[in-house]
């Protein structure tokens, strides 16, 4: 039987693709770094997927999963037109290089065939419509010109070597799971995910909605792609296809068309025209329709009312992910972490002592990875005061009630804010310009009059943004209510700053004050996450949470199996020791750049990534 590697099959594309051939009774095996796709795409036929958690940009990942496979339908890229045009180098590494390494793996192992989805975009803003396959191509885009690039480098692989390869040239494709977290992700999807969420804004129209476009439906697009895999290599080897409808219809008209079906009453939101949304050819589709018999079934409205219906289901639980794993190595490596000495202790400080500490600048700031489940990619850090005691290392737990009774709460408070603001600028430029900064806010803090005041003085200081900051605040604080409390924290939002919940759900029954504040995310209790009984009740914060809008974070992760459980509930953020330990300042890039290594490499902590809670455990005790 035939093996059919899917690269991106954690995709759009990718996952309708694997779909069919499942369906079919192939045997389908998959390569995602998982960077844009998702796991979801897949619900439903993981145990019949095997799954490589790889990069195409890593030559020796590509070579291994390409052993021993026959069919290669090549979907991975970053297909983000504003990406490619801010990050060339970036984007060309997977979208060119990423092709040339599958390429040459594929020719090493004998594959016979890649289909490569490739993208009209490389026709640019062309005066003929419709367009066959040998006009003249005039991309306007870094990714159009990475597009391009890959098809004559497949045509050239095909002419020297017994490698068959097709290149199809995709238009507008659309259907259920696209994703639109792209400000270019596709139309429909755009369209409809405005329409059926909360965004206030609305849809949003490039120009005055009049350029027309290809529409094609994904099924036509499957099926055309496999059509174009089992073709005769005299036909179709070595050249380019058009995969389109052949009909042309406007970017207003597929609006109207969605508020219809949905029920929406909002008008769209009308924004300057960017050069890669002009006027767009139909596909020719002549020389598909003759070489494999391709012919789009589904029309334009019937399409729409089927990516309606598609994002309307509720997601699937993710509770159990049996996703199929193929490795060199069962074994489990922890990411690399900074040792820090043991935490003691000491009943003997006195408060005076701890005065002195402050005075001599024996304090300092240690910073501890958050990672975003969805990615995976560390997007944030929490500021987390320590206290040098010789060789000891204190945290606030065995010192700031002698601060509070030497009355230095305020002023360590205002230290902390002032000190990671400007330390994680210097992270900002050094690592990553987007990383958040997540700072614990006492009581004493929030009910201070000018603390508005001090938050925009050290912004100006240090230049950080109001939009990059998270300030954290326990639940007793809220359950107060008191009315400078409530009028800081409006007062922070209103700047951008977003307000999380501390430790929940460590006590108060009383949750009203979750709709009375301005809430952004709850930091669950490692508690709920540590222990295996309270499974239930994590699920039921993770469920509560979703309802209210709140992200939630999940706080003592510490081992793998942890780390898979969380995820598969549906928390949107982690923080522990797994993740990597509270280190100083100046250890704190290595350390994330060390564990996000390990998500990348071949090594064996992505699994935790990729397989349910109960695969691990079996693994564990096996």
């Amino acid at each position: 039987m035939a093996r059919y590697l899917i690269t991106g099959v954690a995709g759009f594309l990718g996952s309708w693709l694997a779909r069919d051939l499942v369906a079919r009774g192939e045997t389908v095996c998959g390569l995602d770094n998982l960077t844009t796709g998702s796991l979801h795409n897949l619900d439903g036929i993981e145990s019949s997927v095997e799954l490589f958690h790889a990069d195409l940009r890593n030559p020796q990942a590509v070579d291994q999963v390409c052993e021993g496979v026959d069919f290669i339908f090549h979907m991975a890229a970053i297909e983000s037109v504003q990406q490619s045009i801010e990050d060339p180098i970036g984007t060309s590494q997977v979208n060119l290089d990423g092709t040339l390494h599958l390429i040459a793996a594929a020719q090493k192992h004998g594959v016979k065939r890649i289909v490569f989805a490739s993208s009209a975009s490389v026709y640019g803003d062309h005066a003929k419509s419709p367009i066959s396959e040998d006009a003249v191509p005039h991309p306007l885009s870094p990714y159009a010109t990475q597009k391009l690039s890959s098809e004559q480098y497949l045509a050239n692989a095909a002419a020297i070597s017994s490698l068959e390869t097709v290149s199809l040239r995709y238009f507008t494709v659309f259907g259920p799971r696209q994703s639109a977290g792209w400000a270019d992700s596709g139309v429909v999807a755009q369209f409809v995910t405005r329409m059926l969420g909360t965004d206030q804004a609305g849809p949003v129209i490039y120009g005055d909605g009049e350029q027309h476009r290809d529409f094609v439906y994904v099924s036509d697009v499957v099926e055309g792609t496999i059509a174009a895999m089992h073709a005769p290599a005299e036909l179709v080897s070595g050249k380019v296809f058009n995969i389109g409808s052949g009909r042309s219809k406007s970017v207003r008209l597929a609006f109207e068309t969605l508020a219809c079906m949905i029920g929406y009453t909002g008008q769209p939101r009308f924004v300057q025209e960017r050069p890669f949304d002009s006027r767009r050819p139909v596909a020719d589709l002549t020389a598909a329709r003759e070489a494999f018999g391709y012919q789009p079934r589904i029309s334009f409205a019937d399409g729409m009312y089927k990516t309606v219906t598609g994002y309307r289901q509720p997601a699937t639980s993710r509770t159990a992910r049996p996703i199929i794993e193929r490795r060199r190595s069962e074994r489990v490596v922890a990411p690399a972490i900074l040792e820090i000495p043991r935490i003691t202790t000491d009943r003997h400080i006195d408060a005076q002592v701890f005065a002195l500490a402050v005075q001599n600048e024996e304090l300092e700031l240690f910073y501890q990875p958050i990672l975003n489940l969805k990615a995976p990619r560390v997007v944030g850090v929490e500021a987390l005061l320590r206290w040098r005691k010789g060789s000891r290392l204190l945290t606030p737990a065995h010192f700031i009630h002698l601060a509070e009774e030497k009355g230095l709460t305020a002023t360590l408070g205002s230290w902390v804010l002032d000190t990671a603001c400007e330390q994680v600028v210097k992270f900002q430029k050094e690592f990553r310009s987007d990383l958040r900064l997540a700072i614990n806010v006492s009581a004493m803090q929030l009910e201070q009059t000018n603390l508005i005041r001090e938050v925009d003085a050290v912004v100006e200081r240090t230049g950080v943004d109001y939009g990059l900051l998270d300030f954290e605040v326990v639940e007793r604080t809220l359950v107060r209510e008191c009315d400078a409390t409530q009028q800081n924290m409006l007062q922070l939002r209103r700047r951008g700053v977003r307000i999380a919940v501390d430790d929940f759900g460590t006590g108060y029954s009383n949750m009203n004050y979750l709709y009375k504040f301005p809430i952004d995310s709850i930091k669950i209790d490692q508690s709920f996450v540590q222990h295996r009984g309270h499974a239930r009740v994590l699920n039921g914060i993770v469920a509560f949470a979703k309802t209210l809008g709140v992200q939630t974070v999940a706080e003592g992760v510490e081992t793998p199996y942890q780390l898979s459980h969380v995820r598969n509930v549906g928390c949107d953020f982690a923080q522990g020791f797994f993740i990597g330990r509270p280190v100083p300042a100046t250890h704190l890039v290595q350390l994330i750049q060390t564990f996000e290594a390990t998500l990348s490499s071949d090594e064996e902590p992505n699994i935790p990534l990729l397989m349910s809670g109960d695969d691990l455990l079996e693994r564990k005790l096996g």
